[in-house]
């Protein structure tokens, strides 16, 4: 069976369990709203912290506003696509209780068709969030040529997310624990942010740290981005790689 023949058969099996489960839904309108609320909080903050005296001051050299390409990063970039990595990871758990994946072996359908779909549907689907993310944002825009070049990239972190709910967890309950940890792994690109420039090159052992040092070498003119996210990229496609070949190993089991 071709692959164009069973993506509609897919995406209905989706359009069905994204729809009966509000969560899903309920996590697409709270990302947007949280980027929303970065557009005209982080302003009105900055603003507030200024007049106070807060930042900058004695203590703290830099004003809110010279953190803003790490929030524009963070909330646009990796928010995104970790999103949409647990959407496609949740929807895989799905799909494990149900033991579609385990008689999918057994059909004409080969497992690549069904891998290519997911991933490649997360991805996409993460671009465009993080596209859309990034102008509802707002703030320290770059040109819309580099915007892409990152997304593309970056979105290669909701493949990784959704690999490794699979992988971690055996059902939902466990996704969501494990959805805690994606989470909580993404205060990386955050604390490299206060790391001193060239100690946050060793930050790419957790390789979408450097797409967004990308981003902000980009928003500086420095032409090391291409350098950054080359080597985010490369790194990402490695852990995918390795992450699927686990995949395809537990499936099989």
């Amino acid at each position: 069976m071709t692959f164009l023949k069973v993506v509609p058969k897919f995406f209905d099996n989706d359009k069905k369990l994204i729809f009966r489960d509000s969560f899903m839904v309920l996590m697409l309108l709270f990302t947007i709203l949280i980027a929303v609320a970065v557009r005209y909080i982080l302003p009105w903050l900055d603003g507030i912290l200024i007049e106070k005296g807060y930042m900058p001051s004695e203590n703290i050299a830099y004003a809110l506003h010279d953190t803003y390409p790490m929030w524009a990063s963070f909330i646009s970039l990796y928010n995104g696509g970790l999103l949409a990595g647990m959407v496609a990871g949740f929807l895989m758990l799905d799909e494990k209780d149900e033991g579609t994946l385990t008689a999918l072996i057994v059909t004409p359908v080969p497992l690549q068709h069904y891998t290519f779909y997911r991933f490649g549907l997360a991805a996409l689907f993460s671009f465009l969030m993080m596209m859309i993310m990034v102008y509802i944002v707002g703030i320290e825009l770059l040109p819309f040529w580099q915007l892409t070049l990152l997304c593309a990239s970056a979105s290669l972190v909701s493949i990784i997310v959704s690999l490794f709910l699979s992988l971690a967890a055996q059902n939902k309950i466990q996704g969501f624990a494990m959805g805690k940890f994606t989470s909580i792994a993404g205060w990386v690109i955050m604390g490299g942010w206060f790391l001193p420039e060239n100690w946050q090159w060793l930050l790419g052992i957790f390789p979408p740290f450097l797409v967004h040092k990308a981003y902000w070498l980009a928003l500086d003119g420095n032409p090391l981005w291409w350098l950054a996210l080359a080597l985010g990229t490369l790194l990402q496609v490695a852990a995918i790689y390795w992450m699927s070949k686990k995949f395809n190993e537990s499936v099989y089991k």
